[in-house]
Formats: structure tokens, sequence, C-alpha cells
């Protein structure tokens, strides 16, 4: 620590830094163009390359038939529809017919945000009348014997 404060003490970047000041520098500054509207939608392309590097290069080095052979040796259920993930990624889609294979179903697929809202009634239909309540399950109002 000593030695680094001597040789910056005797060379001239103390000088030099003491005559520089900080500026801020904008885009415009810079060359690059500011996006004027987000992406709303998400990316086709993946985000983790390296996701799934071994098995593509094993099935450049074996061959199709022959990677394919090994993997059904290997792997438990290798043709999951889910890949044994617990929640599917978003780019998956599932097949949910068997007569009509172009119906699929996709995870959030309609987004929940562009739903219509839900409509709720201020008031409730059933108020007053007991009986209508399916979740009312006091036995003293339904026992006209003990009354």
């Amino acid at each position: 620590m000593l030695r680094t404060t001597t040789v910056l003490r005797s060379s001239g970047f103390k000088k030099h830094t003491a005559n520089t000041t900080a500026k801020a520098v904008s885009r415009s500054d810079l060359g690059t163009n500011a996006d004027p509207k987000p992406s709303v939608k998400a990316p086709e392309e993946t985000m983790m390359p390296w996701n799934g590097w071994f098995s593509s290069f094993l099935k450049d080095k074996m061959g199709p038939e022959k990677y394919d052979k090994l993997r059904r040796l290997v792997l438990y259920q290798p043709d999951s529809y889910t890949d044994f993930e617990q929640m599917s990624r978003p780019a998956n889609k599932l097949g949910i017919s068997d007569k009509d294979p172009n119906l699929t179903h996709q995870f959030r697929q309609p987004s929940p945000g562009s739903q219509p809202p839900v409509s709720m009634s201020v008031e409730d239909e059933s108020f007053g009348n007991a009986g209508d309540d399916p979740y009312d399950v006091t036995y003293y109002k339904r026992d006209a014997g003990r009354r």
C-alpha cells in the first residue's frame, strides 16, 4: 500500500485527475437510440443457449438414430410432454385434443391482463332469504321442532 501511494504521488496521475471533471452522458452522446416503444412480446430466442448443449453435441457426433436409441435407454420417459417440470415454460404448447392436433394450450394464454374485468354485484341477491345461501350451514334456522 505504501509503495503504491508513493508511485501515484510521484506520477502525474494526481495532477491529471485534478484537471478533469465528471460529466453526465446522455444516449444521444453515445450514438445509440432509445427504443421509443418497449417490447410487449417475450423474445422467441432462448436466453440460455447453453441449455441442452451436451445432448446437441451427442446428436451431432452419433447421428440422430443412435442418439435416439441411447436417449431412450438412459432417460426415464424421454418423451414426457412436461419434461418433468412442475410449472410449464411459457413457450411450451401442449396438445389438448386427440382429434385436432392443431388445438393447443399455452401457459397463461390468453393472459389474465387481456381479459375483461370481473363484474361483482354490490348487493347479495340472497340477502334476507336464508334458504338461498348455499354456504349457510347453521342448524338452528332449519330445526323447526325446537322452536
